[in-house]
């Protein structure tokens, strides 16, 4: 092997075999123990912060790729809300038109209207005769006597409301007046009861009182007699 093939091959300088000799001791050892090379895991770490060697769907990656998405979205809402102004805009101004043709065509029917009845408002269109009174001004009338009968209607149902109201206040007050006399004559009975009944028991009163005085009266009057006698027998 020429020594250009060897050098290629890494085989060419003696440290470099040295190297590779001690790291697959190291592999060796570590395959045996079950762990990892010494340092490997600190220069994976290394290799992955300053993003060197990221392979296709490592974390790093994904990351990225999802910015990257992120950023694509956000440009296209953005093409996609200025479209939409636009076009709101656009309709905005096409509303505006057709609404002003809109309101022109009834302002115009308005015209055309007032035209035809000659321009008459409410009192002219009374004065009207027969003749000269278009449908409108008929169905018009009509209306109004429709209303006219329908106030008279509540006029009068009004009318009634109240009547009836008054008669249910006078037959209420008289009521009140009735039931105020008969409590009021019952009162003067009670009264007048208990006022015979007091003359009845002064009159007994005065009868018992004067039945006591006579029989004292009469007690000490055949005291005095017995007195008398006692007296006269004595002598």
């Amino acid at each position: 092997m020429r020594w250009s093939e060897r050098e290629r091959k890494g085989r060419g300088v003696e440290g470099e075999n040295r190297e590779e000799r001690e790291r697959g001791r190291e592999e060796e050892k570590a395959r045996e123990v079950g762990g990892v090379r010494r340092g490997e895991k600190k220069r994976e770490r290394e290799r992955k912060r300053k993003g060197e060697g990221v392979e296709r769907g490592g974390r790093k990656m994904r990351v990225r790729e999802k910015e990257k998405e992120n950023e694509r979205g956000d440009s296209k809402r953005e093409e996609e809300n200025e479209r939409g102004r636009k076009r709101e805009m656009g309709s905005d101004r096409e509303g505006e038109r057709k609404r002003g043709e809109k309101g022109e065509r009834g302002r115009k029917r308005i015209r055309e209207r007032k035209e035809k009845e000659g321009g008459r408002g409410k009192n002219e269109r009374e004065k009207l005769t027969d003749m000269q009174k278009t449908e409108k001004d008929r169905q018009r009338e009509r209306k109004g006597m429709r209303e006219e009968k329908k106030e008279g209607g509540r006029k009068r149902w009004r009318e009634r409301e109240r009547e009836h109201g008054e008669r249910e206040k006078k037959a209420g007050e008289k009521k009140e007046k009735q039931n105020g006399k008969k409590q009021r004559g019952e009162k003067e009975k009670e009264r007048n009861k208990e006022k015979r009944e007091g003359e009845r028991r002064r009159e007994k009163g005065e009868g018992e009182r004067k039945q006591e005085v006579g029989r004292r009266e009469k007690g000490s009057a055949r005291e005095r007699e017995r007195k008398r006698e006692r007296g006269g027998r004595e002598e």
